[in-house]
């Protein structure tokens, strides 16, 4: 197994990943599958800014996990919203706790101060690997998502710095050393069974 920063020549192979949750779960609130094309836009959105990782075996891509703003407003530039899909048959290698570290610490290198995570209830995977990860519930916004013939609840789970001095100047992604982006990827890797 291989962690690496994700590429735009990426998208197709991570939709083939997240195709079957929007199409066969209620993990995403999508309800169409986008095509290749806008798949990769959204995905040049992201990097370059924020940590957006792959893990492969043997050039195959196994999972995903990224950061993305949690809002547009400028009091929330040191929030970051985290997001981790595992294609099946790759689930319960560990896969997603690495992706989802290296994008944590990534983003504390970057500066950021607040990790947040929506998850639709139930989901007993991720609500067990954010709690591992020391995220905390925050809130649950009750029936906020019809998908599938359901409403459905949402957890809202965050995990804070334990900082209160005033923020500095966020880091892109990109000017991070490649160096350091490195030794977190490859210390997470190490974690996969």
């Amino acid at each position: 197994m291989q962690l690496r920063k994700a590429v735009p020549d990426d998208a197709e192979a991570i939709l083939s990943v997240y195709g079957p949750y929007i199409e066969n779960t209620t993990i995403t609130f999508e309800y169409d599958v986008p095509s290749v094309s806008d798949f990769k836009k959204r995905m040049e959105n992201i990097l370059g800014t924020y940590p957006y990782f792959v893990c492969e075996e043997n050039g195959e891509v196994a999972g995903y996990a990224y950061g993305c703003r949690f809002s547009e407003r400028a009091a929330y530039n040191w929030d970051m919203e985290l997001s981790v899909y595992i294609k099946e048959g790759f689930k319960g290698k560990g896969i997603g706790e690495a992706l989802y570290s290296a994008v944590i610490e990534s983003g504390e290198l970057m500066g950021i101060r607040n990790f947040c995570s929506r998850i639709t209830y139930p989901n007993p995977a991720s609500e067990s690997l954010h709690k591992k990860l020391g995220f905390e519930l925050e809130g649950v916004l009750k029936k906020s998502g019809y998908k599938l013939g359901v409403w459905k609840d949402v957890l809202y789970y965050t995990k804070h710095s334990l900082s209160d001095e005033p923020p500095e100047d966020l880091i892109p992604f990109d000017n991070l050393s490649d160096k350091a982006v490195n030794e977190i990827l490859t210390k997470y890797e190490k974690t996969i069974k």
